[in-house]
């Protein structure tokens, strides 16, 4: 009898402290073209297709990654995620990642990131996924120096330019849409 009582009890608490049915999710996410980051959900209506349109988009990065996955590099993996999950080719997309003020030391390469910060680099998997899918990631020459970091430290694979205000300013020029 006490037994029955006790699972009376749990299951009624279970029931009060459960969210409502309209506040589950309706599915897993998923991770169409970046595994592990930016996951998506098949909600909603689908842009209408674009067979020659190209997306250009400008990510413009400048706050300093704290633990764990950058937050702007999260980001990038989920518009990607939604281009793939809305079946815009990934030829389609032109994604330029901008690196400035604190988001800089995303750039640096594994060794470096250590030294300086005494911990692996918890973006390094997702760079990797980035410029794999083609991405273009580009780090500001001048708060590179503003904030003492070599170029050597830097991955070879992202590309330091004179300055984000330069080049921003070129890739709206030439159509990009700033991500916001």
């Amino acid at each position: 009898m006490r037994a029955a009582l006790l699972a009376s009890v749990a299951l009624a608490a279970a029931l009060l402290l459960a969210p409502p049915a309209w506040a589950q999710p309706e599915g897993a996410l998923q991770f169409p073209r970046i595994a592990g980051a930016g996951g998506v959900i098949d909600r909603g209506t689908h842009p209408a297709p674009e067979p020659g349109r190209t997306r250009r988009v400008l990510f413009d990065l400048h706050a300093a990654a704290g633990p764990g996955i950058d937050p702007g590099l999260e980001s990038v993996a989920r518009l990607l995620n939604l281009y793939a999950l809305a079946g815009v080719p990934d030829g389609r997309v032109d994604v330029v990642v901008l690196l400035r003020g604190g988001a800089t030391a995303l750039a640096l390469q594994a060794g470096a990131h250590e030294r300086r910060f005494g911990v692996a680099n918890p973006n390094a998997a997702l760079v990797d996924a980035l410029l794999s899918a083609g991405v273009r990631i580009e780090v500001c020459g001048q708060a590179a120096h503003r904030k003492g970091f070599a170029a050597a430290e830097f991955d070879p694979r992202i590309r330091t330019v004179l300055a984000a205000l330069v080049r921003r300013e070129a890739l709206l020029a030439e159509g990009y849409l700033l991500a916001p």
